[in-house]
């Protein structure tokens, strides 16, 4: 009985002290609980606090960078060149309607809405090369060099930032409308020019947080015949012999022709390829466009003069494709449903209807000295010239002109 009395007090005991131990267990956790909970909201307040700090930190970059931009287009307007970072702008009356209409805020730069766009007009800049675009044109070396530099003083941020508004302008104005203007070159080009607002393509684009490189894409021409430009540029440039090669010495050439003179007639005209023999009616077409351009007499047929001015002229294939893509950009770019389509340098006419040619004919065309126009317009009527009571070698001796 005193062994058992014994041993239920020391249990008693040893359980009050058991249950003092767990008190002392749960209160020390309840104050680890508290000491992690604080610690969570001091680094929750800290986080937010270097949040806020960075917010106001690119704020303040926003606006000084917008005063840049302000100053520097108020120099534009008093007469400065508009040059930055040692590079000419090309497009500044319109790179000034994009700030002025967004009070100036940066477009680019980290914070503002194309932030993420730069690597795609980087992009879209390396893929014009293929249609015959310069790259440094665009400022692509520069754009790409300030990039990776992430640069933190005024004068280098603003550079980058006009330089990329730049760079996307110019893009989309000679996309569309082509590098030169048509009556630059040719005072008989009619058609007028493809209306674009590049200012408020780019706009939209930040208004929206669009990718550039697609709405750069958009405004390639879209025919068939462009594309095929662009695929017989390419296997051009795959080639090892891109250079023209000559046109031996030896009698006339002309339609119905063959052999190895006729091919290499071919390949001086058409560049780097497998040709047959023959001289048919496409290097005819050729041989014309050539005479036209040289200022010869435009038969079709290779006699000592073209062969000489053939010969000694530089041709380079894809200097001509690029000058042919030019041309399909000075086009417009929405053709009616029927329409047709005079060819001058290949003596052609063809009609379309839904896009798809109907018909094909020769056409008569201007000499040198008298060009025909180069124009688009509605045909409301059709005067058929029947010269019956004429001299029957009036028409292959004369043009309307």
């Amino acid at each position: 009985m005193i062994v058992t009395g014994w041993s239920r007090w020391c249990g008693r005991r040893s359980a009050k002290a058991s249950g003092v131990h767990e008190c002392d267990q749960q209160a020390g956790f309840r104050g680890r609980c508290r000491m992690q909970g604080n610690t969570r909201i001091l680094r929750s307040v800290a986080l937010l606090a270097f949040f806020m700090l960075c917010c106001v930190a690119v704020a303040r970059a926003q606006l000084a960078d917008a005063e840049a931009i302000r100053a520097y287009l108020e120099g534009l307007d008093a007469g400065a060149e508009p040059v930055v970072s040692g590079r000419r702008l090309e497009r500044p009356e319109a790179l000034s309607q994009v700030y002025r209409s967004r009070d100036h805020a940066p477009v680019w730069l980290p914070g503002a809405p194309l932030e993420e766009a730069v690597p795609g007009l980087l992009a879209a800049i390396d893929e014009s090369a293929s249609h015959g675009f310069v790259p440094a044109r665009y400022h692509r070396a520069d754009i790409e060099q300030l990039w990776a530099a992430q640069p933190t003083d005024l004068p280098r941020r603003l550079a980058l930032e006009l330089l990329l508004t730049d760079a996307f302008l110019t893009q989309a104005l000679h996309r569309s409308r082509g590098v030169v203007a048509p009556p630059d070159l040719d005072e008989n080009w009619r058609l007028p020019p493809t209306e674009l607002d590049a200012a408020a393509l780019l706009q939209v684009a930040a208004r929206e947080g669009h990718s550039v490189h697609p709405v750069l894409q958009s405004l390639w021409p879209t025919s068939a015949d462009y594309a095929l430009l662009l695929k017989r540029r390419a296997e051009i440039l795959s080639m090892e012999a891109a250079e023209s090669v000559s046109v031996s010495p030896g009698p006339l050439l002309r339609p119905g022709d063959s052999g190895e003179r006729v091919l290499q007639l071919k390949r001086r005209l058409l560049g780097p390829g497998d040709y047959t023999p023959e001289y048919d009616a496409g290097l005819r077409r050729e041989v014309i466009a050539f005479q036209l351009a040289a200022g010869l007499d435009a038969d079709g047929v290779v006699g000592a003069n073209t062969l000489e001015v053939l010969n000694v002229s530089r041709v380079s294939w894809i200097d001509r494709i690029d000058a042919n893509l030019e041309r399909w950009r000075w086009l417009p770019r929405e053709m009616p449903e029927t329409y047709l389509r005079v060819n001058i340098a290949a003596y052609t006419l063809r009609a379309f209807e839904q896009g798809e040619p109907t018909l094909s004919m020769n056409v008569i065309v201007g000499k040198p000295y008298r060009r025909t126009p180069v124009f688009a317009e509605t045909l409301k009527y059709m005067v058929c010239w029947l010269p019956l009571k004429t001299d029957p070698g009036f028409p292959s001796n004369s043009d309307p002109g």
